[in-house]
């Protein structure tokens, strides 16, 4: 992540319905993938054909198409809720868009009594994510490589340890 990373990437925030009171807004998150190399978006009759144009991005598609449908089925809902979707930049350098998420809600404007972030889950409802909770380890010793990791302090090795124990 080079200086102005953020900056250069584009954050999308969309809102609808009653977005004043966050006690009745509901965020929903999802990233945006940021890698290289960068392929110029070409429409091809009704397929957009881009970097990450199909990169698990199904979640927040799904979750913009599923508010936009519950708010045409009912009219009512703008006076009564508001829903935010954000989509931010950043998931290779933070796990789940951390760090673009981090950037949009420093704004101030992006507020709610729940943030929800939509990833692929293999359909699996998760209430809790240790993705955007990242440890950092400090680990002293003589240095080993994959190939032979019993000749010294082997980075793998440490944190397949650290990361089975802390799960």
């Amino acid at each position: 992540e080079g200086v102005g990373f953020l900056t250069e990437q584009p954050s999308a925030v969309l809102a609808i319905g009653r977005t004043d009171d966050p006690k009745r807004t509901i965020v929903l998150n999802f990233h945006v993938d940021t890698v290289g190399p960068h392929i110029v978006p070409e429409l091809r009759g009704d397929v957009v054909h881009a970097r990450g144009a199909v990169d698990d991005k199904g979640p927040g598609v799904a979750a913009i198409v599923g508010v936009a449908a519950a708010f045409r089925a009912d009219p009512g809902l703008l006076d009564e809720v508001g829903v935010i979707v954000t989509a931010v930049p950043g998931e290779e350098s933070g796990a789940f868009g951390v760090y673009g998420t981090r950037d949009v809600l420093a704004r101030g404007d992006v507020r709610g009594s729940l943030m929800v972030f939509l990833e692929p889950t293999g359909g699996r409802v998760i209430d809790a994510a240790s993705g955007v909770m990242t440890p950092e380890f400090v680990v002293s010793g003589r240095d080993s490589t994959d190939d032979l990791p019993t000749l010294g302090t082997n980075a793998t090795l440490i944190l397949a340890h650290a990361a089975t124990t802390l799960t």
